[in-house]
């Protein structure tokens, strides 16, 4: 799972980056999770779960995911960042979906 800091009121939301440069992870699910506080422009969380591709599931492993952080209609848009994820099935608690 990766939670992002993300403000919709201005217009940006995080998106999933699909160039085929990383394998190994595939979103399932995505939600926006509003803030706490009732100040306007505050910003809250998106949250996405990814599944790990079955042939990864068995041993550690060091994944990466690739996001963009934009505005769907603008042409401007800055270099995707690549969040690191490690996975350890032999974690006590570990989920295999």
């Amino acid at each position: 799972m990766l939670r992002l800091v993300s403000n919709p009121t201005t217009g940006f939301s995080w998106f999933w980056v699909n160039d085929g440069s990383l394998s190994g992870v595939t979103p399932t699910a995505h939600r926006y999770i509003p803030p706490s506080t009732k100040l306007v422009g505050a910003p809250g969380m998106e949250e996405w779960t990814f599944k790990i591709d079955t042939k990864w599931r068995g041993v550690p492993q060091v994944l990466h995911v690739k996001m963009q952080y934009l505005r769907p209609w603008s042409k401007e848009a800055k270099a995707p960042l690549v969040f690191t994820i490690v996975y350890n099935p032999l974690d006590a608690g570990a989920s295999h979906p």
